[in-house]
Order: C-alpha cells, then sequence, then structure tokens
C-alpha cells in the first residue's frame, strides 16, 4: 500500500467516524477531530522533509493552514445560532486536512447533499423530535468530501 493510498483510507476511517455519530447522535467527536488534525501535521511533515507536495489532501502546511483558516469562518454562523459548533470545527479540520479548494468543493456537495436531505424531509412531511438538531451536517460534508476526493482521485475534478 503506498503513501496515498494510506492516506485515503485513514481520511475514510476517519470521515466515517464523525458522520456516523453525528448522523446517529447529531454530535461531533473531539477526539476524532483532534486525531485527524495530528495524523495530517504527521502527514506532511512528512512531505516537508522530503521537499515536496504531498500527492493526496493539501499540499503543504501553507494549504492546510489556509483552509483551516477558511473553515473557520462559519464560526460567526455558530455565534448567531445559525450553526452547530461541531460543524464549524469539523469544517476547520476538513479544510485543514483538503486545503482551501478541497474545502470548497466539500462545502458545496456537502450543502447540496443537506439541502437535498432537507427537502425530502419537508416532502415526507417528517417532523423532528423536540429539542433535536435538524440535520447531520456533518455527515453530509463528509460525503461531500468524499465525493470530491473520488472526482479529483479519478481526474473528474
Amino acid at each position: 500500500m503506498n503513501g496515498a493510498s494510506l492516506w485515503y483510507l485513514l481520511f475514510l476511517c476517519l470521515g466515517l467516524a464523525l458522520g456516523w455519530r453525528d448522523w446517529r447522535e447529531r454530535k461531533v467527536s473531539n477526539k476524532v477531530l483532534l486525531a485527524a488534525l495530528l495524523a495530517q501535521s504527521g502527514w506532511l511533515a512528512t512531505w516537508a522533509v522530503r521537499q515536496a507536495a504531498a500527492p493526496t489532501g493539501a499540499a503543504d502546511f501553507a494549504q492546510a493552514g489556509l483552509g483551516f483558516a477558511l473553515g473557520m469562518l462559519a464560526y460567526p454562523l455558530w455565534r448567531m445560532g445559525k450553526m452547530g459548533a461541531g460543524d464549524v470545527k469539523a469544517l476547520a479540520v476538513l479544510g485543514f486536512l483538503l486545503g482551501p479548494l478541497g474545502l470548497a468543493a466539500t462545502w458545496l456537495l456537502g450543502t447540496l447533499l443537506a439541502l437535498a436531505h432537507a427537502l425530502s424531509a419537508v416532502l415526507r412531511g417528517a417532523h423532528r423530535a423536540p429539542g433535536r438538531p435538524v440535520h447531520p451536517y456533518v455527515a453530509h460534508l463528509v460525503c461531500g468530501a468524499l465525493l470530491w476526493l473520488w472526482f479529483s482521485a479519478t481526474g473528474r475534478a
């Protein structure tokens, strides 16, 4: 297994852990987010020692930092009560993993998936339990990220 395959496998495992918990419990695990940050930092440090750009995700620490900063632009939405804190943290970490372009694609695809989910719930006449967050946005973001990674890995991006 080469390094890129290992990165994809690790991203898939971390993404599934985040998405599954968000879908079932509407919670985002800080431990999984921290593990993702540490794993990506190690990945980027390995490539920095080689003086080469990483072949997957953010190419270097500059792209990772910019992706993280762009993800944190959602912070005011949390302050206004329009987005959960876990969603903001996950966006920032996804930005660190994927870089600014990957984060933009993830946000677009994930938001479209969330919109489709919300519309299907409205059309079905589904009602949420009182006090329960409406939709598992991180699960949609993870699906969007996996779609973008698939598109970019197969040359369709």
